[in-house]
């Protein structure tokens, strides 16, 4: 009896090291010419399409693209309900030029204007006319959100991840946690495309490069950043994780031979 409760202990701390967040969503860029920017996630057509844009080198990979700040966007069209979980992970990396428009979008799943229901989808986006960089969700009574505070248009790669919606709502820049509280209520799906670098309907066109896109159902955590960060992928498990969950299973085998 003793044994078989351990092995149940086991079990269940191997499992807590398993990730339990799925990739829906992954734009790497890594065509390096072309009008269609690949997902390379398992979700099938969520290709988007590259409007006025060109290749440059990436951060990650080989190449990022590179938005001219009036007319260059990505466009995915009929995502349906697939990008809008009830709580959502997004990641990606970004380098923004000093020239900017007013609540400059770099991703946008139909949020506000132009949108059915208005407090619905999700973004990122500049504060304003201002410099520091902001995240936000809507739940279907109002949008709610996080800012970086700062600059973050200074020509630099920086790296941004947001878990919003009914789990839990976290901002991070570049690996570390700018500010998480609890969620407020799951994320509300409309009859929005997901734009990469405009807004859907005003516009508000992103200057600068976009790199490695992704979108997770599931909240990331700080090891999934962590991972992220350091150009990895967090949907592999660590070797801690796997040391766990293989001891538990055969320390489980063990049980089961010692009860015959």
């Amino acid at each position: 009896m003793v044994l078989n409760k351990l092995f149940l202990c086991l079990l269940l701390v191997g499992l807590s090291f398993a990730n339990g967040i799925s990739l829906i969503g992954k734009w790497g860029f890594e065509e390096g010419s072309g009008t269609t920017a690949y997902n390379t996630s398992a979700n099938s057509g969520l290709n988007g399409s590259i409007v006025n844009g060109s290749y440059t080198a990436g951060l990650v990979g080989s190449y990022a693209l590179d938005f001219n700040g009036s007319s260059t966007y990505v466009e995915i069209n009929n995502p349906g309900d697939i990008l809008t979980p009830r709580t959502i992970g997004i990641s990606l990396w970004y380098k923004a030029r000093s020239g900017q428009q007013t609540s400059t979008c770099i991703l946008d799943k139909g949020h506000g204007a132009g949108s059915s229901p208005y407090y619905a989808g999700y973004a990122f986006q500049y504060d304003g006319s201002g410099s520091s960089f902001s995240t936000f969700y809507g739940n279907g009574s109002t949008f709610t959100g996080f800012s970086t505070g700062g600059n973050q248009k200074d020509s630099q790669w920086h790296h941004v991840v947001a878990n919003l919606g009914e789990s839990e709502m976290s901002l991070y820049l570049d690996g570390v946690l700018i500010s998480k509280t609890a969620g407020a209520g799951p994320l509300v799906s409309n009859d929005a495309k997901l734009y990469l670098g405009r807004h859907r309907a005003l516009g508000r066109f992103f200057n600068g490069l976009i790199d490695e896109v992704e979108i997770y159902s599931g909240a990331l955590t700080q090891n999934d950043v962590n991972v992220l960060y350091n150009m990895g992928d967090p949907m592999v498990p660590e070797l801690s994780s796997v040391f766990f969950l293989g001891f538990a299973l055969l320390f489980g085998t063990f049980c089961i031979r010692r009860k015959k």
